[in-house]
């Protein structure tokens, strides 16, 4: 997730720029050293694994670039969008030549981390691939055992005050926990 080749100049003074990080870091340094060695970002720039944004038609895009296509699309490996909601493998709406795509800032990296991780998926940066989080299962062992002291007291008819406490109360966090 390590991205803070990129700043963007939040502040000048007569002698200095205050600059942020993609990561969030804060730095301030001499003009002339950031004017001789920085310059505007383009999207050449960009590099697979990069966090990108835009704004399109009034939809707030935030990918994770995987370079640009034949066409000049920025091709991603997912994307958040603010109409559509987390995607995967969904062709590009980006231009390389017509839009305005800056480096994500940390907080819109966040939120296409956050959605991902909501879409049950995480990405390994190292191998660049989007992998799919090992679900843990609704049903446990507990509600196992459970269920078999429910059909025995019912084979016996023989529910107690307590057992039928209990009983009654898993069986109501069951409907819960499966919507109903």
């Amino acid at each position: 997730m390590k991205q803070s080749k990129f700043y963007q100049i939040k502040n000048i003074t007569e002698y200095e720029y205050t600059l942020v990080g993609c990561d969030g870091s804060i730095i301030t340094r001499p003009i002339q050293d950031v004017d001789k060695s920085a310059s505007a970002f383009t999207i050449r720039d960009a590099r697979g694994g990069d966090v990108l944004y835009c704004e399109n038609s009034g939809i707030e895009y935030i990918v994770m670039n995987k370079g640009i296509s034949k066409c000049n699309n920025i091709d991603s490996y997912f994307r958040y969008n603010s109409e559509d909601g987390f995607d995967i493998g969904v062709p590009s709406v980006l231009s390389a030549e017509e839009d305005i795509i800056t480096p994500a800032t940390k907080e819109q990296r966040e939120l296409l981390f956050q959605k991902m991780r909501e879409a049950g998926y995480e990405w390994d940066s190292e191998k660049k691939e989007l992998r799919e989080i090992e679900q843990k299962p609704a049903w446990s062992e507990e509600d196992d055992v459970r269920l078999q002291a429910c059909i025995d007291a019912l084979q016996t008819k023989s529910i107690c005050g307590k057992v039928d406490t209990i009983m009654t109360k898993w069986l109501k966090s069951l409907k819960q926990r499966i919507g109903g």
